[in-house]
């Protein structure tokens, strides 16, 4: 937990000590309006439950490429009542200019209550290839792939990828809307599946 809470501490004081890099970083705060957990359990059949949540994510650059990533997310599930929270925290880097590629490598802690003290905390890390292309100087179009791997008494990995499009109203202030899915599975073949929608208001740190 000190390595989770000196990466978070890490990329949210970099943020405001960069604000004049070549690139800017940008802080959001979104609003998880879908939210679904999606569990099988060989030869026990399959449930699944939704519900919404918030975030907060921030990306600060060091330098005109390498960039440092730290995110927030919980939700909760209506039928269940079960709260998953996700902290994340990581290292990345982006090249290009119209079309832009890269990667991420990032710390990934997830928990899932179910109240009653029924509760599961595994941590671990992703490893994400990143695409972006700007079709207007203002908008831009992402897409992330990656694999996912955490343990709690067992582990459990998978694929993980996002898509997703922001669009600054002005050189400061924007807006995104993004689709995470994270599909994983254990040793006992059960398969776990985090579906997120995002929609959230962005802040671009260090914009002229």
């Amino acid at each position: 937990m000190n390595f989770l809470k000196s990466g978070i501490a890490a990329a949210l004081l970099v943020g405001p000590c960069l604000a004049f890099a070549a690139t800017p970083g940008y802080l959001d705060g979104y609003y998880t309006a879908d939210s679904k957990l999606k569990v099988h359990v060989p030869g026990a059949g399959s449930g699944d439950d939704s519900g919404d949540g918030y975030g907060l994510r921030v990306a600060a650059p060091i330098g005109d490429t390498l960039f440092v990533a730290a995110e927030y997310q919980t939700a909760n599930l209506d039928d269940s009542d079960t709260d998953i929270d996700q902290i994340r925290a990581g290292l990345g880097f982006m090249m290009g200019e119209q079309l832009r590629f890269g990667g991420l490598a990032e710390y990934v802690h997830l928990k899932l209550d179910a109240g009653g003290g029924d509760s599961s905390t595994p941590d671990g890390y992703g490893l994400h290839g990143r695409i972006e292309f700007a079709p207007l100087p203002a908008a831009t179009l992402y897409g992330q792939l990656g694999y996912v791997r955490v343990s709690d008494h067992g582990s459990a990995d998978g694929l993980e990828w996002q898509v997703g499009a922001a669009y600054n109203f002005t050189p400061m202030f924007g807006a995104f809307a993004d689709y995470r899915s994270t599909d994983l599975k254990d040793s006992d073949n059960v398969d776990i599946k985090l579906d997120d929608v995002r929609l959230g208001l962005r802040w671009n740190f260090g914009a002229m």
